[in-house]
């Protein structure tokens, strides 16, 4: 799975403790933004920009699923506004 700076993402992991190096783990659920995608030895990172860490190497990516965003067109609900031209 790919990872880009910019790009929203979801927390798919209950982290076991309740701080890391005095810094609150991400949360189940929530959304964060991606500000660095980095390479440990084993693993990628995400650094997160609603959650400040010190560590480099950010939080394993593994344990985030990208979200997709889709455009929004209402083009459709407009069409269903305007009346028929064809009688029945």
């Amino acid at each position: 799975m790919s990872f880009h700076v910019g790009q929203k993402v979801e927390c798919i992991y209950k982290f076991r403790r309740q701080t890391y190096n005095g810094v609150a783990p991400p949360k189940v659920g929530q959304i964060y933004t991606v500000v660095d995608v980095t390479q440990g030895a084993t693993q990628p990172g995400l650094v997160l920009a609603e959650i400040y860490h010190h560590n480099p190497l950010g939080w394993a990516a593994r344990r985030f699923r990208p979200i997709i965003e889709r455009k929004t067109d209402i083009s459709i609900f407009t069409a269903m506004l305007n009346p028929s031209k064809v009688e029945a």
